[in-house]
């Protein structure tokens, strides 16, 4: 499933993965721009919005850190 990904997108997707990995949590929108190099937490927003239209996560409707990933990857 992520083969359709962009390079950006794969990196916004193992950031949430690593987050859940080690803190057992999604991260916030503010520490995945930190971690993904953004400055701003919009840009990650829209990267979320795409990953949900393919697929790859699902988010809560109004609630932080309500991200869980379908694509278990590697």
């Amino acid at each position: 499933m992520t083969n359709d990904l962009t390079t950006r997108e794969c990196e916004v997707l193992e950031a949430i993965r690593a987050a859940i990995r080690v803190e057992g949590r999604p991260p916030t929108l503010r520490e995945m721009a930190r971690s993904c190099g953004f400055k701003s937490t919009h840009s990650i927003a829209l990267y979320l919005d795409s990953l949900e239209r393919k697929g790859v996560i699902a988010r809560g409707a109004g609630q932080a850190r309500c991200i869980r990933v379908l694509d278990p990857g590697p």
